[in-house]
């Protein structure tokens, strides 16, 4: 997919593993090792992927986050604990319901959240 962000040495995109693989994944955080030159898998359990629409991969506060727009307008935030874990998704909070925030902008340095209104107004 089109997001992707670059900590540690890694770089990391969000993806889905085609299902004439081996490994059949799934969808999943793919990374790569710059150092080692390896590629890493780490994926997403389904109850992150199943009822969500808009998935965006962000740096917050130090972490891989990945935040998720469902179809009741709400955000939910995970942070992952540890790469190759599946089960290390930490739901870090949901902010619910914003029906007037639809798109996700992105995440300022100090971990701010900026999303853009129905009428193109920016929110924080």
């Amino acid at each position: 997919m089109n997001d992707g962000v670059y900590m540690d040495g890694f770089c990391h995109w969000s993806g889905i593993d085609s299902f004439h693989s081996l490994s059949k994944v799934g969808p999943c955080l793919v990374s790569f090792d710059l150092c080692n030159e390896v590629f890493l898998t780490t994926p997403l359990p389904s109850y992150m992927v199943d009822h969500y629409y808009l998935l965006r991969m962000v740096l917050l506060n130090g972490s891989i986050a990945l935040i998720i727009y469902d179809e009741l307008t709400a955000f939910h935030i995970r942070i992952l604990g540890e790469l190759g874990v599946k089960e290390s998704w930490d739901n870090v909070f949901i902010v619910k319901p914003l029906p007037c925030a639809q798109h996700l902008i992105g995440v300022g340095e100090k971990g701010g959240i900026f999303l853009r209104k129905n009428d193109d107004e920016l929110v924080w």
